[in-house]
């Protein structure tokens, strides 16, 4: 019996005895495994075959438990650890954890460097780290800078900007980004990144939301950070586009990734409606007037970034200025309440609404696009349903144009704006 050997080149009697004291290796659950349940105690030990001993007394060589282990998963190896001073020594090995380890990570297109590299950490922190890693949501600038984004937009940015390879079927267009905050896109050239906090008062350590810009141009809505539990990549998205940090499957390959699946759900118009609004008339979205150098940290955001910024408006013909802040609240009202009444005759198959209320990317450019079919697709000015068809001049109606958006309302909706309009006189 000791001659014939397994096919990892154990003595297969030896294995067999061990596993008819343990049990089936299946069945090594950690409560199986628990310090109470398993117990080489010296009497029990000594009653143990020669076999036995080596394997669960620890009388032998540790390659034999080794194998053992090697039929039980993490979780039933990391429960084992307690039983005994032996068994914790051959349960945490590199031996034991380097194959968990080449298993978990062999479907991974992300684990970081220091969790690979064998000399840094032992293979069971390696292996715990990494899993722990997976769901950091908060990307460093030099993780950021080594790869190349796969990027689409999202179909609701509208039919102008799903002009573009993915859409057709073929590879995604694809942006690089480097340490001096600028990026490269193979369809819309040069543009420009940074961190800054994050929007809609949501909360996260630095690099969980990036900005991106045209170089030199205005900002674009806040990408956000997030992790694929399917291979550990990395996902950026806003409102409009999406990108991935590993090469995005073509339409219909992966519906999870795809606009009608969770992860692009999770960023819509909807859920940024602050910043899309902003985009697509023309006001500066939060933070970006306190623009830093490219590629660093924006302020902590605890400031009212609006503060004191005016933006030049006409009311009834008139160039008056009006605070941003004062011109967004007034926005949001108008435009919200009147999407909330056009709900049901307005709501697309996929959920986003009337999609002039709900903010397609317009006003020009969206990820860096200079298209002339989008510059003249005037978004905005289909977001004033609350526009009414009567005479401008009567006195119970009051026009007001933001950035050729014209809005034509009761006066008593405009109320408060018109107030703040008339301590901002325009020079």
């Amino acid at each position: 019996c000791d001659t014939v050997m397994s096919a990892g080149g154990l003595p297969a009697c030896t294995a067999c005895c061990a596993m008819e004291v343990m049990g089936r290796p299946e069945d090594w659950t950690p409560d199986v495994l628990a310090p109470d349940r398993v117990t080489a105690s010296a009497g029990a030990v000594g009653a143990m075959p020669d076999a036995c001993r080596c394997v669960v007394g620890g009388l032998g060589t540790s390659h034999l438990l080794q194998h053992v282990f090697s039929l039980v998963g993490p979780s039933g190896v990391a429960a084992s650890i307690p039983t005994s001073s032996f068994w914790a020594s051959v349960a945490a090995s590199d031996a034991v954890w380097q194959g968990f380890c080449r298993e978990l990570w062999a479907d991974k297109v992300y684990v970081p460097a220091s969790f690979r590299d064998s000399e840094a950490m032992p293979r069971l922190e390696a292996y715990w780290g990494s899993r722990s890693d997976a769901e950091r949501t908060a990307i460093t600038p030099e993780e950021l800078c080594s790869f190349q984004w796969s990027c689409r937009m999202k179909g609701w940015a509208g039919e102008g900007w799903t002009d573009e390879g993915w859409w057709r079927g073929e590879e995604a267009r694809t942006r690089t980004y480097a340490p001096d905050g600028t990026t490269c896109d193979t369809e819309t050239g040069l543009g420009q990144w940074r961190f800054v906090p994050g929007p809609n008062g949501l909360v996260g350590p630095r690099g969980c939301f990036i900005r991106h810009n045209d170089e030199g141009g205005r900002d674009f809505p806040t990408h956000f950070v997030q992790r694929w539990p399917g291979n550990w990549g990395w996902i950026m998205q806003n409102c409009w586009a999406i990108a991935t940090s590993f090469p995005l499957p073509a339409p219909g390959e992966m519906p999870e990734l795809e606009d009608d699946g969770l992860i692009c759900q999770s960023v819509t118009v909807d859920t940024c409606p602050e910043e899309a609004l902003r985009f697509n008339l023309g006001l500066p979205l939060p933070y970006e007037r306190h623009r830093m150098a490219s590629g660093s940290s924006c302020d902590s955001g605890d400031e009212d970034d609006d503060e004191g910024d005016l933006m030049t408006i006409r009311v009834n013909g008139r160039l008056v200025r009006a605070p941003v802040a004062s011109l967004v609240e007034f926005l949001s009202e108008i435009v919200f309440e009147d999407s909330d009444d056009e709900s049901d005759a307005g709501r697309d198959s996929d959920g986003h609404g009337n999609a002039a209320v709900q903010g397609r990317a317009v006003e020009g450019s969206h990820e860096t696009r200079q298209r002339d079919e989008v510059r003249s697709r005037h978004g905005p000015e289909q977001t004033h349903s609350a526009a009414m068809e009567v005479d401008h001049d009567s006195r119970n109606v009051v026009s007001i144009e933001i950035n050729g958006s014209e809005f034509v309302l009761p006066t008593e909706r405009a109320r408060q704006l018109l107030s703040v309009v008339s301590q901002n006189p325009w020079p």
